[in-house]
């Protein structure tokens, strides 16, 4: 079947934010050519960064009763294509959230989705990690998530059993459009330990 020019075998949901365009950009440029990429966008939401990553959030920036109906009436409606598995684009909420709430939270959201699976940046990452063999981590934050979202971060890591030898925000421009892949590499070869195992550059 064709989709904007590539034959494609696999198809994958994704729940994003009203505000937020950058998880199309960046999984279209990252999935294969044969993964189409089908977003959908939450209601009367803004990104978890703020609207156009400038402003520094704070934990009660996100009731989880409306962000859990949001989620779970997107991806009912979402679950109706003929996608294979729907992600949650945001990182930021699963920090606020924590690991047992998240992983309630996207229970209750496949339950809606017709079963199909739901997963989030964050817990896929902690999977990843751990395929790796990974056990000392450093994490590196964009420079809008603030001071309390990276803390949150640092927990959400220890929790899953990591130990985390550098937890900071990448001196890079404080604003999405600006961030470019020479500048965060640069920060990290100058400021990241070299014996950490692994590296968990956070953000969608």
């Amino acid at each position: 079947m064709q989709y904007d020019g590539w034959d494609v075998d696999f198809r994958i949901g994704v729940l994003t934010c009203a505000s937020d365009v950058g998880p199309e950009y960046e999984l279209r440029a990252a999935a294969p050519a044969d993964v189409g990429v089908h977003v959908a966008r939450l209601p009367d939401t803004t990104s978890v960064f703020g609207d156009d990553g400038h402003d520094f959030p704070t934990s009660a920036d996100v009731p989880d009763r409306a962000v859990a109906a949001a989620l779970r009436s997107t991806a009912c409606q979402l679950s109706a294509a003929p996608v294979a598995a729907i992600g949650m684009c945001s990182t930021g909420l699963s920090y606020r959230l924590g690991r047992v709430r998240e992983g309630r939270l996207l229970a209750a959201v496949g339950e809606h989705a017709r079963g199909l699976p739901v997963v989030a940046p964050a817990s896929g990452i902690v999977r990843a990690l751990t395929s790796f063999g990974a056990s000392r981590v450093a994490i590196v934050s964009p420079p809008w998530f603030g001071a309390e979202l990276t803390e949150l971060g640092r927990r959400y890591y220890v929790d899953a059993g990591f130990t985390v030898d550098f937890n900071a925000t990448a001196g890079v421009a404080c604003n999405q459009h600006l961030v470019t892949q020479a500048d965060l590499f640069r920060w990290a070869v100058a400021n990241i330990p070299r014996d950490t195992d692994a590296v968990v550059i956070a953000g969608n």
